[in-house]
């Protein structure tokens, strides 16, 4: 899933559509964080990070409310 996300983002991204980009972003980075694989969780914070220019941590906080209202 943590890929799909992060496909989504950069989707989203290239369309100029930053909010939702964002959001998928966040849900990329705590996909990978829930799965507990450290490989994964460091391609995906690397690429999120390029991509975003923000620590895709400040992306959880920032859309946490988002994220727990799953639509």
């Amino acid at each position: 899933m943590g890929r799909l996300y992060y496909v989504k983002s950069h989707s989203l991204l290239q369309l100029g559509r930053k909010r939702e980009a964002e959001i998928e972003a966040a849900r990329c980075i705590a996909c990978a964080i829930a799965k507990d694989n450290p490989e994964e969780i460091r391609v995906f914070f690397k690429e999120i990070e390029l991509d975003h220019k923000i620590n895709p941590i400040d992306l959880i906080k920032r859309h946490q409310e988002s994220l727990n209202n799953k639509k």
